[in-house]
């Protein structure tokens, strides 16, 4: 493809996560620490006379599978659709995504994607759309696609409230520009609302408008431990997930590995490549399991035109 915009669409990692018992319109209350990460998704967007999708898998991707969802529950193509009905025009687009992030891992793969597709065919087509419209279109279509936007725009790291549309900017910690992460990939899968309906069942609420929200910022500026919520509903879904965490835990030299999210990914946060890599050996070669050692997405990064801007 030539011309037009590409995007890196960027796994993220829940470095803390409080998650309170669920409402009466059965949503749960949640507080986090959010990061985006410089690997994802690869999103190239260029125009076009009629719109075409292409997606598949990318070269080495850690769990490549059949992308065997259909298009109209595609949260990128989605994105596409909504964002025409907000102009009130078609934008025609020849797209291609490649993936990289597994479904099911908690990365929010199809959450970043859609955030790409928003932010990217906003430059494409000039619309000019003020970053809070396209959080605004974000909101509609999935909890972690508004932080996504924003992370498109310079901002990798967010506490988010609420459903995780209530976003606030984080100060950028200095040890995060030297950190490096392990990430670990089960063959298990995690859907989050099996997730969901296993924390119900467990009990063990967080207080994400109190204590949890509390705990959440002292660990986003790393006075406190990291910690999940979701965890052990993740585990009970996905009781591999046990096995991997004790494989990694423990290990001299290695920090405290968790899950993020509703799951799958396990991660472990490192204080340099080296800790980083003897994690990820340890995960590819004690629990055989696909593996990358990455970094987080730095702040002011945001979406090129013709180029992955990392």
């Amino acid at each position: 493809m030539g011309g037009g915009v590409v995007l890196l669409c960027p796994a993220k990692l829940n470095l803390a996560l409080s998650v309170g018992p669920p409402g009466a319109d059965g949503f749960h209350p949640l507080a986090s620490t959010m990061l985006a990460l410089d690997w994802g998704d690869t999103l190239r967007l260029e125009r076009a006379e009629k719109t075409q999708w292409e997606r598949m898998w990318a070269t080495g991707a850690p769990k490549p599978g059949a992308i065997d969802w259909a298009e109209e529950k595609d949260l990128a193509i989605r994105a596409h659709r909504l964002l025409e009905q907000a102009v009130g025009r078609a934008l025609p687009v020849r797209a291609q995504l490649q993936k990289n992030i597994p479904a099911g891992a908690g990365l929010g793969g199809g959450s970043s994607d859609a955030a790409g597709t928003l932010t990217g065919l906003n430059r494409l087509f000039d619309l000019r759309m003020p970053l809070e419209k396209l959080e605004e279109l974000a909101a509609s279509l999935g909890s972690d696609v508004p932080f996504f936007v924003r992370a498109q725009h310079g901002h990798p790291l967010c506490l988010a409230a609420g459903r995780g549309e209530r976003l606030e900017n984080l100060p950028w910690p200095a040890a995060m520009t030297q950190a490096w992460f392990a990430l670990v990939f089960p063959h298990s899968a995690c859907p989050t609302p099996g997730v969901y309906q296993a924390f119900d069942r467990l009990g063990r609420f967080g207080d994400p408008a109190g204590e949890g929200l509390d705990q959440v910022r002292a660990a986003a500026c790393g006075e406190a431990p990291l910690f999940n919520d979701l965890e052990r509903a993740a585990c009970a879904v996905a009781p591999e997930l046990e096995l991997v965490l004790s494989c990694m835990r423990g290990q001299p030299g290695i920090p405290r590995a968790q899950v993020t999210g509703s799951g799958s990914c396990v991660y472990v946060a490192a204080d340099n490549y080296a800790q980083a890599e003897n994690a990820a050996c340890l995960g590819r070669n004690a629990a055989e399991l696909p593996t990358r050692v990455v970094r987080a997405r730095q702040p002011d990064c945001s979406f090129a035109v013709g180029g992955i801007h990392h």
